[in-house]
């Protein structure tokens, strides 16, 4: 395909396939299988192209720009919203201005004691009192069970005494 008088199949002819020579201003759709822009070709699909639409400078200038995802380091004022979920991230003045209500419940009996958090409260820490014992090495379970009690068990016939605080965030 030569010069622009050219044409095969209902298609125009300009140049050589090596050295185009003559400008094209289209209006409306061109259908063509490359495309080189300065004598550079162009290798991207209509699709990839469409993804920068709107962008007004250097892409990779703007990435570099972002902080990165491993161990960010933000200077000035960074906003973030208030926290709606346990996983969502929450500011100092957010943290500082919590307030816990914590209880420290107890039961004692013989052998065995249980002591459980009230209802909407969290179990924040525990343990037990071993009565008329020479020393604490006689105890057999001094432990945390599930999510609101503590347990303590001791020799038989002796007094234990278990303690469990609770809290719950205002």
């Amino acid at each position: 395909m030569g010069s622009t008088n050219q044409s095969k199949e209902g298609y125009l002819a300009i140049g050589t396939s090596t050295a185009p020579t003559i400008p094209l201003d289209v209006t409306g759709t061109a259908n063509m299988t490359t495309l080189s822009i300065g004598g550079t070709a162009v290798t991207a699909t209509a699709v990839q192209l469409n993804y920068v639409a709107g962008v007004t400078s250097a892409i990779q200038t703007q990435l570099n720009a972002k902080a990165p995802l491993a161990s960010p380091t933000f200077i000035g004022n960074v906003t973030v919203p208030t926290p709606t979920v346990d996983t969502d991230a929450a500011t100092k003045a957010y943290v500082d201005a919590l307030t816990l209500n914590c209880t420290i419940t107890s039961t004692s009996s013989t052998t065995f004691a249980y002591a459980t958090c009230p209802a909407g409260t969290t179990r924040t820490g525990g343990g037990c009192v071993y009565a008329l014992y020479q020393d604490a090495s006689h105890y057999q379970y001094n432990r945390p069970v599930g999510d609101d009690q503590w347990e303590c068990r001791g020799y038989p016939n002796y007094v234990v005494v278990a303690y469990i605080v609770c809290c719950d965030i205002i």
